[in-house]
C-alpha cells in the first residue's frame, strides 16, 4: 500500500511539472505584432507627402472667341447674318471663321457678327428671334428655299446635322439674289476639311 501511494504522489508531482501546451506561440506572437505595427508607423512616417494635384489647364482661346461680338464687314452691307454658336465650346468654330471669311473677301456684301451662345449677348439675342439652340440668322431668318422643288433648308443646329457648309453658301447666294445684288460675288466653298466633317455629320444624321 505505501508502494501504491508512493507512486500516485509522484505521479500527480510530474503531472503538475507539465508545461502547458499553447503558452509559448502565444507569448510568441505579441511581440510580432507590436514589431508589424511599428514598422508600419516607421514605414508612413517616412514615405514621401503626394504631390499637390495639378491645376485644370485653362484652353487657350481661339480665334473666333476674340472676334466675338464683333461686325465684320460694312455694317450698311445688304446681308447681315449673325452667327450664334458653341463658341467657348469649340465645336462649332468652322462656321463662323468661314462667315468671317467671307465678311473680309466682300465687306461691301457681307456683314457678320459671331456671338457666343454661353454668353449674355448671345442668350439675348437668341431669346429675341426665339432660337433655342446654335443658329445662323441671315438678314432675320434661319429658313430657306434652294431650289424650284420648295425644298427647305434650315441653319439651325450644328453643321451636319440640319445643313452643311456649302448648304451654308448656297443660302447666302439665294438671299443676294433676292435682293438683286447684281452682280453677284463668286463666293468661295467652304475650306475641304471643314466641308468634309459636315458632310460626315451630315451622313450620321440620317
Amino acid at each position: 500500500m505505501a508502494g501504491n501511494s508512493n507512486q500516485g504522489i509522484s505521479e500527480q508531482q510530474d503531472g503538475s511539472a507539465a508545461p502547458k501546451t499553447g503558452t509559448r506561440p502565444a507569448i510568441l506572437a505579441v511581440p510580432l505584432l507590436a514589431a508589424i505595427v511599428a514598422a508600419a508607423l516607421l514605414f508612413g512616417r517616412n514615405e514621401a507627402p503626394a504631390p499637390p494635384a495639378e491645376p485644370p489647364r485653362q484652353k487657350a482661346p481661339s480665334e473666333l472667341s476674340s472676334l466675338c461680338g464683333k461686325l465684320v464687314g460694312n455694317a450698311d452691307a445688304q446681308v447681315k447674318v449673325t452667327a450664334v454658336l458653341p463658341v467657348s465650346v469649340g465645336c462649332q468654330d468652322d462656321v463662323g471663321l468661314y462667315l468671317l471669311s467671307l465678311a473680309r473677301r466682300f465687306p461691301d456684301r457681307l456683314c457678320v457678327q459671331v456671338l457666343d451662345m454661353k454668353q449674355e449677348d448671345g442668350r439675348r439675342f437668341m431669346a429675341g428671334q426665339g432660337l433655342k439652340c446654335a443658329s445662323v440668322v441671315v438678314n432675320g431668318k434661319t429658313q430657306f428655299e434652294l431650289d424650284a422643288d420648295g425644298d427647305k433648308l434650315l441653319l439651325e443646329g450644328p453643321p451636319g446635322v440640319n445643313y452643311t457648309l456649302e448648304e451654308l453658301r448656297r443660302a447666302l447666294i439665294s438671299e443676294m439674289k433676292r435682293l438683286q445684288a447684281e452682280p453677284l460675288p463668286d463666293l468661295p466653298m467652304p475650306p475641304p476639311a471643314a466641308a468634309a466633317e459636315s458632310s460626315i455629320s451630315a451622313k450620321k444624321a440620317q
